[in-house]
Parts: structure tokens; sequence; C-alpha cells
């Protein structure tokens, strides 16, 4: 999958992330008028623009009419805001987890924890996965929603998703992929997954696919990034059961003081 646009006869370069010199530009999405552009970083000052030049041309944020970002199967931050300290912003991450979460007290500090990591992740050289194990009407889907939102670049998938555009996904944009339902009948999809999650984990370590039709061309994809997961079952291979943060879902009652269901005000909070 490219998030490349042919505008005319002009190929615009797109990009969620750029990173020219000290410069870090990273896509924005204000969704009320449908708007992407980049919040960018130098020497601790943050500025707004919708191009960043490069030395190999001029490149563009995602498109705000591109299927991920529309249908919110990728989640953006609307503007950079100020945090205060880090004790500051683990607190109010721990807070909006709460708000909306019914999780232990301990898991809701781990989660704030691992949604700051995610920010970071290519910082550091192995990355954990978070999981969510129980059964059906236990909170997993809830789990993903709200741990998910506050994590970099969040990217909402489900069982039914076929393995090949999660290989591409995550190649392009980076982001922490979130899954639901990863109990996966078919054998076959199993076993991709399983691939992307056994060698997601550790960076410089690319998953090797033949591609094409007739004439087969072998691809790298990079999947190296957080992931949160849930599933019914533990996983078979014990390696990768060896990665992952579990939550056994749906062992006491529910709080009372959990919403229902989320409401625009959840997704204007996770924005910001």
């Amino acid at each position: 999958m490219s998030m490349n646009e042919n505008n005319n006869t002009t190929k615009r370069i797109r990009k969620a992330s750029v990173i020219v010199g000290d410069k870090i530009g990273e896509t924005i999405y204000d969704p009320v008028h449908k708007k992407t552009g980049f919040a960018t970083f130098v020497e601790d000052k943050v500025a707004y623009t919708e191009i960043i030049g490069t030395p190999y041309g001029d490149v563009y944020p995602l498109d705000p009419k591109n299927d991920l970002v529309d249908k919110k199967v990728v989640l953006l931050p609307s503007c950079a805001v100020e945090y205060g300290t880090e004790a500051e912003l683990i607190k109010e991450i721990q807070d909006f987890i709460h708000k909306y979460l019914d999780i232990t007290p301990m898991f809701e500090r781990i989660a704030a924890y691992y949604a700051m990591f995610t920010w970071l992740y290519d910082r550091f050289h192995e990355v954990p996965y978070l999981r969510a194990i129980g059964d059906f009407g236990s909170g997993k889907t809830r789990f993903l929603q709200v741990i998910g939102s506050v994590c970099y670049r969040p990217i909402f998938t489900g069982g039914a998703t076929t393995p090949s555009p999660i290989f591409r996904i995550l190649n392009d944009l980076k982001g922490t992929l979130v899954l639901d339902e990863a109990d996966f009948k078919s054998s076959e999809m199993s076993d991709d997954i399983v691939k992307i999650l056994n060698t997601g984990y550790q960076q410089g370590i690319s998953v090797l696919r033949s591609e094409g039709k007739g004439v087969f061309e072998v691809k790298a994809y990079d999947v190296f990034s957080p992931k949160v997961i849930a599933t019914r079952e533990t996983f078979k291979d014990k390696a990768l059961e060896s990665r992952f943060l579990v939550e056994v879902m749906g062992n006491g009652t529910l709080r009372t003081d959990i919403p229902r269901r989320l409401s625009d005000e959840f997704y204007n909070e996770s924005r910001n």
C-alpha cells in the first residue's frame, strides 16, 4: 500500500513523519475541517506547516481523504500541547484510562507507561506487547479502544483483516498495531500474524514475502512496532507468549462509573 498520491501529473510524496536534520515532523489531523498537516519540532519549539522540504523533494502529510485516516483506522493527534513533567503526563494518561476502562490498578499504571513508551519506541531495540485475554463480553475491545487511542499512531484492525495489508501498513506508517480478536481460524492467517508478532518485537529484522503474479518479487517488510492485542486464548508459541504484558479481563464486577459507550468526548480527549 502506498501513501503517495497523484495530483494531476504531479506525484506528491506523502509520509506520516519526516526527519530532516534536527527537524521532526509528525502528521496531525483536524477532524472538524478534515485536514492534515505537520507539527514540526526544532529545538523544543513547535510549529505547524503543510509541507516539509527535504533533499528528495517536498513531503506532504498523510492524505485526509485516505480511508485509513478518514475512517479512523489510524488515529492521529490534532495538535501538540505542553504536558508539564513526565510524572504529570503519566498521571494524566492513567486518569484517562481509569475514566473509560475497568482494569486492575497495577495494569492501569503499566498501560500508562506503555502508552508513553510507544511515542519513543524507535529509540529501543526491543519492545514488549500489551494483551487483554478473556471471553466474549469481558471488555477486551474496550481495553484496545482506550489504551490504543493514547498510543503513538494507533492502527486499529480486527481478526477479519487479512495479513497482507497489516504488513504494508506497519511498514509504511510505523505506528502501534491494535489488533482485536487475534484468534484466527485460518492456520495460514495465524501463521502470518505470528510472524508479525514474533519478528516485530526486535528492531532491524524484516519479514520477507514473495509477491506478484507471474514474476514474483521478494519484498522486505519492517514490522517492528508496539502492539496492543486481545485474544480469548493463549498462543501455543511459548516464545511469543513471553513477549506479552497480560491483563486477564472479566474477573470482577464492572465499575458503575464506566461509560457504557464511548462518545465524541472520548475521542476528543484522546487526540489532545
